[in-house]
């Protein structure tokens, strides 16, 4: 006898394909058709670069960690700014600044903004070899079980040291931390994507190619899009970077478009290598994610962890009125008046719609300061 349960189930089976044959002749929607509208277009400059990571006070550190960071905070090895002349010399070469400490990327946009992405792959081109040598009282050689495929079985009784897998051999140079995958990406969980037009991917080169249309994503066989710019040598391998999609190869850059529906967290990370490496975590695994903040509508974002001198730069004394003493000010809008940061805001986590501060700690306002001469202070208590 059939319970009543197994009844119930063939009638929500065939229900359910009723309703998809009467709706398979309904023509499907472009959800492109209409362009998205954008209450600011927000542009960000990020690498992902290789960097040691201290994992806590008593000096534990993975020297095979790996970052994103905005490209006015990473450097050459030698110190040198970060700028696209030298940019394709830094796959492997480049470091965060000497101020700068090594925590997870956080953009930020408030909600109708879309987020525009430029993102460069600055991963060393090749996994250096870890071990060449194994121990030196074997001159540099190890037994060849160690060596050997998995699955070999050797017998431990034979006096044979090739039989018993005891013969000394010369080490296979392996790296046990590194994903031996170099490419990366820039994929935001949750951000909706914003379609891009081949006109607007920034023009490839032999030197330095670009791949856009994409979300950096690592899954199906997304085209990305290359603008040759008319250039018969970039034609020549435009189908190899369209098929990449948007993940890119060290010294390869990808535009990403994201829109920000509604306030909240979102994940980013590189979905260029998902498995491999130390723990068998990838280049997630490795430091390789950060986040969007999306704030509500209207908001302005600054830094709240910040130097003394930082803050004795943003102080301002007002008189005060008659009768009374002067007071002190934030001025949340100062910029650096000299040094390397010469005219970037101090505070300001934007300038102009491009993204100058991923501090992982920062204050959203939704209080309208100050105008005119005075824009940008705060008021007195």
């Amino acid at each position: 006898m059939r319970s009543a349960g197994h009844y119930w189930s063939v009638v929500s089976v065939a229900g359910w394909l009723v309703t998809a044959v009467g709706c398979s002749g309904v023509p499907m929607v472009n959800q492109h058709a209409t362009p998205l509208k954008c209450e600011r277009l927000l542009k960000a400059e990020v690498v992902a670069l290789e960097h040691a990571v201290v994992l806590n006070r008593y000096g534990a550190f993975n020297p095979a960690g790996m970052l994103f960071a905005l490209k006015q905070d990473v450097v050459l090895s030698d110190g040198t700014p970060l700028n696209d002349s030298n940019l394709k010399d830094a796959p492997g070469n480049v470091k965060l600044r000497d101020d700068k400490r090594p925590r997870p990327l956080v953009l930020r946009a408030n909600e109708g903004d879309c987020l525009e992405v430029r993102f460069h792959n600055l991963l060393m081109r090749e996994v250096p070899d870890e071990r060449t040598r194994g121990p030196e009282q074997y001159d540099g050689k190890v037994p060849r079980h160690m060596e050997d495929p998995s699955g070999i079985v050797y017998d431990p009784k034979s006096n044979d040291p090739k039989k018993a897998g005891r013969d000394l051999v010369n080490a296979t140079a392996i790296s046990n931390d590194w994903p031996h995958t170099r490419v990366a990406s820039f994929h935001v969980n949750g951000l909706g994507y914003v379609p891009v037009t081949r006109e607007e991917c920034p023009v490839s080169t032999l030197e330095r190619q670009w791949v856009c249309g994409m979300d950096g994503d690592n899954v199906g066989l997304n085209r990305g899009l290359v603008n040759t710019g008319g250039n018969p040598a970039i034609d020549s391998i435009r189908p190899e970077l369209e098929q990449q999609g948007t993940l890119v190869k060290p010294g390869q850059s990808a535009m990403y478009r994201y829109r920000a529906f509604r306030e909240g967290t979102y994940f980013a990370y590189s979905a260029g290598t998902t498995v491999g490496g130390e723990g068998d975590g990838g280049q997630l695994g490795m430091g390789l994610f950060g986040a969007v903040n999306v704030q509500p509508k209207g908001s302005k974002w600054y830094r709240s962890q910040v130097t003394h001198r930082d803050l004795q730069e943003v102080t301002v004394t007002q008189p005060g009125e008659a009768g009374r003493h002067p007071y002190r000010v934030i001025d949340y809008e100062k910029r650096y008046i000299a040094g390397l940061y010469k005219n970037r805001p101090i505070l300001a986590m934007l300038d102009g719609n491009e993204i100058v501060h991923s501090d992982l700690n920062a204050e959203p306002s939704l209080i309208t300061l100050a105008t005119g001469a005075g824009e940008g202070l705060s008021t007195a208590c």
